[in-house]
């Protein structure tokens, strides 16, 4: 009854609020506290353009890609199995593989092309190929996965949020 009421108190919107307050503030705060004991490895400024990078740009590229190469190779690998195979189990388990699989490996695209874009627009800090410069270049790749990570949590837990409600994708606003 009380976890009723609470959940019946709180509107959807301070939910998510809370939900992207916690899910940032526990990818962030660990990559800061990394990075106030290693400050001599890189600028705190590439730390968190790589960060939000991951977040925002990566996120949002990323998705909506993945999402529009998951359903056209969709198309291409389900419509085949459907004529073949008439049992729709085999169908659904194609489709979900199908699109998991192209949502993936663009996903992995985009991370590779960010971290290689990274790379070249930071080389002028460093000396070729130097030690530090090598941890750098990884902190940066971690920052822009943790951004990324964080993003992608904080959509699955606004998509949970909302459908614990009773809230649909095709709801109008009220």
């Amino acid at each position: 009854k009380i976890l009723r009421r609470v959940r019946d108190a709180c509107s959807m919107a301070w939910r998510c609020h809370w939900l992207i307050s916690t899910q940032v503030t526990l990818t962030l705060g660990p990559l800061l506290r990394w990075w106030t004991l290693h400050r001599a490895t890189c600028p705190l400024d590439h730390i968190l353009m790589s960060f939000l990078g991951g977040l925002f740009l990566l996120s949002t590229v990323a998705t909506i890609t993945g999402w529009t190469f998951g359903n056209l190779v969709a198309l291409i690998v389900v419509l085949p199995v459907s004529f073949i195979v008439g049992s729709w189990r085999l169908v659904v388990i194609c489709d979900m593989i199908a699109r998991w699989s192209a949502f993936c490996f663009v996903e992995e695209l985009w991370l590779l092309g960010a971290l290689r874009w990274f790379r070249r627009k930071r080389q002028h800090r460093f000396v070729e190929n130097s030690n530090r410069a090598q941890r750098a270049f990884a902190l940066y790749g971690a920052a822009s996965a943790v951004g990324y990570a964080c993003a992608q949590c904080i959509l699955l837990a606004c998509v949970v949020t909302a459908h614990m409600d009773g809230h649909t994708v095709f709801e109008r606003g009220h």
